[in-house]
């Protein structure tokens, strides 16, 4: 069930941070959207908890059906928020593509974060997990994904970025009721 009365979509590059932002409006209470992916799954992620992993046939059948309200392929795997969880989430994780695909009706009603932390930091995280993808492949990737990209409410910088302050100030503005 929707908290807020508007949306808070998280976007950055990999390894920028996104997944622990998101958690922590979580531990408030808040409800984060889990997408549905083609994407291997990493060591450590929970299917159903980190994202919903399914066959290629399975999200392009999802597709058909009209079942998404937004999705997009990045470096040769599908993401997507389906219509539920656009209605009934708080938080989502998106990239440049999927905030693009945001109708600017619905757009109205979303506080987009851009994470967007040094090249070098995210490089150095990236490389020390286990990815699905390679670390050249996937920090180029980005540069190409994130190229221009200025669709965002808020930025933060800084790779240390206290999360739970971050959380404190845009879970009490006055827009979020």
């Amino acid at each position: 069930m929707r908290k807020l009365g508007k949306r808070i979509i998280i976007c950055g590059h990999g390894a920028s941070g996104k997944d622990f932002l998101a958690s922590k409006f979580v531990e408030k209470g808040f409800t984060k959207s889990i997408s549905k992916t083609t994407r291997p799954m990493r060591s450590g992620e929970v299917p159903g908890l980190t994202y919903k992993f399914v066959s290629h046939n399975d999200f392009l059948n999802s597709v058909e059906k009209k079942e998404f309200f937004e999705y997009t392929n990045f470096n040769g795997w599908y993401y997507g928020t389906t219509n539920k969880s656009w209605n009934n989430s708080d938080i989502f994780i998106m990239t440049p593509r999927g905030v693009k695909n945001i109708p600017d009706n619905d757009r109205e009603d979303c506080f987009i974060i851009f994470i967007d932390i040094p090249r070098d930091v995210r490089e150095s995280r990236i490389s020390e997990r286990s990815d699905a993808d390679s670390i050249t492949r996937r920090l180029l990737a980005d540069d190409k994904d994130f190229k221009n990209f200025n669709d965002y409410n808020y930025r933060e910088s800084n790779p240390n970025f206290n999360a739970d302050n971050l959380v404190e100030i845009f879970a009490n503005l006055n827009w979020l009721i």
